[in-house]
């Protein structure tokens, strides 16, 4: 792949997200959508997807700080920033731009290939997970059918298995949300109390070597146990 073809995939890649969700892209899910071989040529001849949009898509291609957050960058059609929501939509990207991942059941219905003589299926409630029956095999419940135009050649790269999974997902006016990977918080830590027994007290008391030269008989562990603070 040279330095034109991955310019055409990069921009089509920004032109369809904006298209389809009137957002920005963030940088790090274009490294996704592109696919390998194209941002290999992106850090082999500028050293990162950025560089080469700034030094070969400069004119159709806006790259921009968003949230405040100098660290995350997003990518637009050059022709959006003139328009008077442009401040409003980089500001906005942090939230509702954010590096989308479908769930690896729903990304793996679109990703495998189907047998010719198939037929795909994808779970519309509960647990997501896609199923391959015979033509003539009745549908199963509370599924919805996958047609072999919309899963990709093996050959195809993310961005397009990506694009094939939206357009599914739109054509069936189904939430998006479903299928994506949920972003996880960390639970908040449980403070940790003092022991409330007596031999509790005394190891938190000691440190590391005190506690190393300390033998006493098990009757007394028991009974220092029992001995409340």
């Amino acid at each position: 792949m040279d330095a034109d073809q991955a310019a055409a995939i990069i921009i089509e890649c920004i032109e369809r997200f904006w298209s389809e969700n009137k957002q920005p892209l963030l940088l790090s899910k274009l490294g996704t959508l592109v696919g390998d071989e194209a941002r290999q040529v992106a850090y082999d001849l500028e050293g990162g997807l950025r560089a080469f949009i700034d030094a070969h898509l400069h004119e159709e291609i806006h790259v921009g700080q968003i949230s405040g957050n100098e660290t995350v960058v997003a990518a637009i059609p050059r022709r959006v920033v003139e328009d008077d929501d442009y401040e409003h939509l980089m500001a906005d990207a942090g939230r509702t731009a954010t590096a989308e991942r479908f769930n690896p059941s729903f990304w793996a219905a679109f990703r495998k290939p189907l047998h010719e003589a198939d037929r795909r299926f994808l779970t519309a409630q509960g647990t997501i997970r896609f199923i391959d029956q015979a033509p003539d095999a009745p549908q199963p419940p509370n599924t919805n059918e996958i047609p072999s135009d919309f899963i990709p050649d093996e050959s195809a790269n993310d961005a397009v298995v990506y694009q094939a999974a939206s357009r599914w997902i739109q054509e069936n006016g189904l939430p998006k949300g479903r299928f994506l990977v949920k972003p996880t918080s960390p639970s908040p830590k449980t403070p940790e109390l003092p022991p409330d027994d007596l031999l509790g007290r005394i190891i938190v008391a000691l440190d590391m070597n005190d506690v190393r030269q300390v033998v006493m008989p098990m009757e007394v562990v028991a009974k220092l146990r029992r001995t409340p603070i």
